[in-house]
């Protein structure tokens, strides 16, 4: 199959996808668990933990490239509801405030759609 920037094309550009090759950009394994929990009968607090496993940059169908690290995201939340009809809450996103890739994807650095140079000699 056609991958320019792929590192392990062949001279033609290409790379060999093989039967039972993962496709890229999607994770294999992917977990979401959440909870609230009503400590009063108008306060509530929750927490959602998102686990997403490693991951073959789009352009890597051949899946001949270390993979993008799976990651691990732990969210809070709460709100609070003193009257009917209003309601206070907030949150708190990225609890451990990791940082991790959600994408990547294999590109040629020259350009969009440029064509690659090549050098020849006369002789």
């Amino acid at each position: 199959m056609p991958s320019p920037s792929n590192p392990y094309q062949d001279a033609n550009g290409n790379i060999q996808v093989q039967p039972g090759d993962r496709l890229p950009g999607i994770p294999q394994h992917r977990l979401k668990l959440g909870s609230d929990y009503r400590i009063l009968p108008d306060l509530t607090v929750g927490a959602t933990v998102n686990v997403v496993s490693s991951f073959f940059y789009v352009g890597d169908q051949s899946n001949q490239l270390a993979q993008i690290p799976g990651h691990t995201v732990v969210n809070l939340h709460t709100s609070y509801k003193p009257v009917p009809h209003f309601e206070v809450f907030a949150s708190i996103n990225n609890l451990f405030n990791r940082r991790y890739a959600t994408w990547g994807t294999l590109s040629d650095p020259t350009g969009i759609g440029r064509a690659r140079s090549q050098s020849v000699a006369a002789g």
